[in-house]
């Protein structure tokens, strides 16, 4: 007996002659079959040779908001005593203690009934909480955020529409942007995201015995972010993918000192715009998982609905 799928060398010379002539029919007639050296498969049909169509116009990203299903949510502002959250929303000490420790607008409640919500905002406002009714449709109805790319040093900015911040392009792929204005700043929101990345379990070689795979390692990073709101836009500029280095603020060999002098910089030159302070938003569960087995999640949606209600408070 023998260890090796054949039982001859001879007999594993004829099949792979046999193979070798087969798959050199195959290309000649048009035909990408599978590579029996990876597993075979079925074969695909070649693309016909000829032009290819015209790619459609880019559409807009749709806005990626927290996965909750309730329509309305009961946003809390300014910075309240845990002792008023908790008599003014009816909560327990130690969620309140967590509403009011968080700065900026916050949601306190989400539901889909409106009136439970706004008679629960009554009671709230006669205890001195500023709070406020706010549907889930009015953020995602506010314009989408473009992607700074680039501070030209005469002080132009270079936007996509796309967000680019989801999946952050390679150098050689890089939008080359369009000029955006700058004026009428009356809005800075910032914020720290979480992104986590979790490899797939490996699959196990064409003759290995199947066994308990366990998931990759994670990968986690955090991003400082900063939304710069405009009367009809919202520009978000973010650690690792604006370049700078035409602006005073640029510091060599740091994106995240260089964006947080930006971020000095912007409150100087804008006096009258609001500033959110900032607030870090984790990764939850896994939002994606792709054919590999890799997943991801990130805060993103979390820093979204952030900057919209803080837009939305600020008129």
């Amino acid at each position: 007996e023998t260890a090796f799928p054949y039982a001859t060398d001879v007999e594993y010379a004829l099949r792979a002659a046999v193979r070798k002539a087969l798959w050199a029919k195959a290309q000649s007639a048009g035909v990408k079959p599978a590579d029996p050296r990876r597993g075979g498969g079925a074969p695909r049909l070649a693309p016909p040779a000829g032009p290819t169509p015209d790619a459609a116009p880019a559409v807009p990203a749709p806005v990626e908001l927290p996965p909750f299903r309730f329509a309305w949510m009961l946003v809390v502002s300014g910075v309240p005593a845990a002792h008023e959250v908790a008599a003014g929303l009816g909560l327990d000490l130690v969620t309140a203690r967590q509403l009011a420790y968080l700065a900026g607008p916050r949601v306190a409640a989400r539901s889909d009934d409106a009136a439970l919500l706004e008679s629960r905002a009554g009671r709230a406002r006669e205890a001195g909480l500023d709070v406020r009714v706010c549907a889930r449709a009015a953020l995602a109805e506010l314009p989408p955020a473009e992607t700074l790319l680039t501070v030209e040093p005469d002080g132009r900015w270079l936007t996509c529409a796309s967000p680019v911040w989801r999946d952050p392009p390679e150098p050689s792929t890089r939008p080359a942007g369009t000029p955006a204005p700058t004026d009428g700043v009356f809005l800075l929101v910032s914020g720290e995201v979480e992104v986590r990345d979790q490899r797939g379990p490996r699959d196990p070689g064409r003759w290995a015995r199947s066994r308990l795979t366990v998931a990759g390692p994670v990968a986690e990073r955090r991003v400082l972010v900063v939304d710069v709101h405009l009367p009809d836009r919202i520009v978000r500029v973010v650690e690792g993918i604006v370049d700078l280095r035409g602006d005073p603020s640029h510091v060599d060999g740091s994106g995240r000192r260089t964006l947080a002098a930006w971020l000095d910089a912007a409150i100087t030159r804008w006096p009258d715009a609001r500033v959110e302070p900032r607030r870090t938003c984790a990764a939850g569960a896994a939002t994606k998982l792709s054919e590999d087995g890799r997943q991801s999640g990130s805060g993103w949606p979390l820093f979204e609905e952030y900057s919209r209600l803080a837009r939305l408070n600020a008129g």
